[in-house]
Order: structure tokens, then sequence, then C-alpha cells
């Protein structure tokens, strides 16, 4: 594929990565603030990339912004907060069509390119603060959301899980906090935010297109060369967690229909491509041993994929189980991963696991926001491997690898959310 990745140091913990591939047709600019997660830091990173979305001091409303960026090809921006592991990453983003692709080649990559840094560093003020009215519409938009995602019992039951998995670890706190963590921030502690972490975040500027960004890359550069002069930690997104003296039993009831379940299996296995793999061939495919086994041959749950948390060692295995099925559900899920250690698996599943996370993994070379977000991802791992070149690493795993590697996850956690009536609209 023809996929060029290139990345560049500018100092003061400020990196820039170029993903270009000509066949693109429009362009995305990423700008992360990466810090430590923190319960303190969870609601703020929200609310504020969200009002700095908004307006700036040149477009000081919502309108103003959304009439400019309309009239930039429906230029869209956007705000994001996300953990990675102990890490939280929070910032602006960008997606312009390419200018070779505009009526008459206009030039609007630079436009929008500016509008972006225009709200991220020249945000909408009025008495030293960010303006009330627009604080106060995200505040109650963000806290809002956060108290509707309750209503997702699968999601509640995993957040409520990691609580326990990753306890006394920055991985433990959710993305967004709770409803009342976002309504005590007051504009003085969001400014506050604001600048502690110009001042000390990790910055991570990503830019996808079809090579025609060379003006964006240089305005980027230029709105960021006062910071290649700080003294930033290094980031460190991989930290394992550790396995706890003895697993771990925790839950509640709720007034659901149908019981969740959340298991936690850790491990210190090295080659985190093995290690994705496995878990495909385990529980991540619709024809993995615990879909075929648990759901399909036991009818032991509804669902139970698995999922691998490679920045912290962990898979996660989250169940829709009927409440009398739960012991038994459990015990073979632990079953079917002690059967993968010993090699009950078939080569057959083997390859077509092979096949499966190879196809999903190429389809990135689809999208550029796509190509973006996989590089993304490779650079906090120190890494910049193309999706061909993970392809080649993963054809290449033998079986013994992977009895390997499911022989070393072990037991850490089980969450329990059970049902204790029927009610109706559980989802």
């Amino acid at each position: 594929m023809a996929v060029d990745f290139y990345k560049e140091d500018l100092g003061g913990g400020v990196t820039l990565g170029r993903v270009t591939d000509k066949k693109f047709k429009c362009c995305s600019v990423k700008i992360a603030f990466i810090t430590k997660n923190t319960y303190d830091a969870t609601a703020k990173n929200a609310l504020l990339f969200s009002v700095l979305s908004t307006s700036n001091a040149k477009l000081p409303s919502r309108l103003a912004l959304a009439e400019e960026t309309e009239g930039l090809y429906g230029t869209y921006l956007s705000a994001f907060s996300a953990k990675s592991g102990d890490m939280i990453c929070s910032g602006l983003s960008c997606a312009f069509i390419s200018d070779v692709n505009t009526i008459g080649k206009e030039i609007i990559s630079t436009k929008a390119v500016q509008l972006m840094l225009d709200c991220l560093f020249e945000p909408h003020l009025e008495d030293g603060l960010f303006n009330e009215e627009i604080f106060s519409q995200k505040q109650k938009e963000l806290s809002d959301s956060i108290a509707a995602s309750v209503n997702n019992k699968r999601a509640y039951a995993i957040r409520e899980a990691r609580k326990v998995i990753f306890k006394d670890e920055p991985a433990m706190y959710s993305d967004y906090g709770s409803p009342d963590d976002a309504l005590s921030v007051t504009r003085q502690d969001l400014l506050d935010y604001y600048k502690m972490l110009r001042e000390t975040a990790a910055i991570e500027i990503s830019i996808s297109g079809d090579g025609t960004t060379a003006e964006c890359e240089a305005l980027i550069k230029k709105a960021f060369e006062p910071f290649t002069k700080r003294a930033v930690a290094p980031v460190r997104f991989r930290s394992n967690s550790p396995l706890k003296p003895e697993p771990v039993f925790a839950g509640e009831d709720a007034r659901i229909n149908q019981s969740k379940m959340v298991m936690a299996f850790k491990s210190d296995y090295e080659d985190i491509y093995t290690v994705k793999l496995f878990c495909t061939l385990f529980g991540t495919a619709q024809f993995s041993m615990l879909f075929e086994n648990v759901r399909e041959r036991l009818s032991l749950c509804y669902y139970c994929p698995s999922v691998y948390v490679d920045t912290k060692g962990t898979m996660i295995v989250d169940c829709g189980v009927e409440t009398a099925n739960i012991e038994a559900a459990k015990d073979e899920i632990i079953r079917q991963l002690s059967e993968a250690a010993a090699g009950a698996f078939s080569d057959e599943l083997l390859e077509n696991s092979k096949r499966y996370i190879c196809d999903s993994f190429k389809s990135n070379y689809d999208s550029p926001f796509d190509m973006q977000d996989w590089y993304i991802v490779q650079t906090r791992r120190g890494t910049a491997f193309s999706p061909d070149e993970i392809c080649a690493r993963f054809n290449a795993v033998t079986r013994q690898e992977i009895e390997q590697c499911a022989a070393s996850f072990k037991l850490d956690t089980v969450y329990t959310l059970k049902a204790v009536s029927e009610v109706s609209g559980d989802e």
C-alpha cells in the first residue's frame, strides 16, 4: 500500500506525525494534550475541549463558528477525550476536504487549520474567564450525557468492573467522571486547568492527507514553537496492571432483565501482537472458542467477546447472561482458557483467526482517519509498523506461541451486575 509515515520530535514533549497517501480526498489534523489520568482530571478534560471547540475570540458563538466551517466545504471541528492506559488524551480534531478537490482548487486547508488553532489558543473569554453562556451549556450537556450513560447497562458494568480491575491505578477512572464532577467544575477551575495543560502536558500532533498539507504543517509548527522549549516528562503508555494475589469477586444487584458479568485476566506476555491474535481466536471473532462453546454449544450467555487492553496487559471478557447461568458461564470461560493453553484448538481456527484479524487491520488503508489513528497508536508504542507489516507478524505466529500466550493469562477479577427483577427496556 502506498502509505508513507513520518514522525518528528519537535522538542518540549511535542511530536508531529504525518500520514500520506495520494488516494485520500480529505485531510485530518489532530492535536492531543496527554497527561496521567486522575480522578480530578476526567471531567475537566472532557469539558475543556468541548468548550474550546465551540467558539473562539474571533468567532465568539456557536453559530458564527458553524457558519465559518460550513463555508469551508463543511469542515468538521470536534473535541475528543479518551484514556490510553494510565494516560488521558484530550484535544481537538479538524477534518476538511483536500485543496485539490475544491472548486477551482480553492485553498481552504490553511483556513481550516488556523480556525482550529484559534479555538485552541485564542478562546472566547469574558472578564478573563471562559464565556459563561457557552461554559454553562457545555457543562450541562456533559453532565446529562454522563447521567444518560448509566442506562447502557453493558457499558456501565464494564466501567464499574474497571474500577476493581485497575484499583489504585490511573486506569480505574472513567473518561468523563460523574455528573456531579462535571457540575462542580467552575470557570476558574477550567481556566487554571487549561493553563496547566499548556505548561506541562505532552502534545501529540498528527496530520493525515494526500501530501498537500505542507503549508498546514508549517502553520502548526509556528503555533507550537513556544512549546518546544518546555521541560516535559516522557509519557509512558504501556504499564501492565499487576495481578492480584487472589482473584477478586465484586458486583452489585440491579433492576434489569439480563445480568452482566465482566471477567479480567492479566498477563505480562511481551509480544502484544501474539496476544491480539490469541484474543481473536479465544473470544473476539464470531467463530472463536468462547462464541462456539460458551454461547452456541452450551447456551450459557448471550454474548461473551474478549478484548485485549494492551496498555495494561489485561484481557477482558464481558458477558450478557441469565443470573442462573453466571457460575456455569464463569467456569466454562476459565475452562476454555485452559483448553487454549493446552492446544485444544484446530489449525483451521488459528488460520481463520489470522485471516480475520488481518482483514480487519488492512481495512484501515481505506480511510485517512483510520490510518491516522493507526499511526497515532503506533507512535504511542514507539513503533511505526504498517498494517501489512503487522499482518506478516500475525502470519508467522505459531501454535506453540498461542499456547504459551494463553497459559500466561491468570484470572484477576470477576464483576457481576446481577438482575434481581424483571424490568423492560434493559440493554
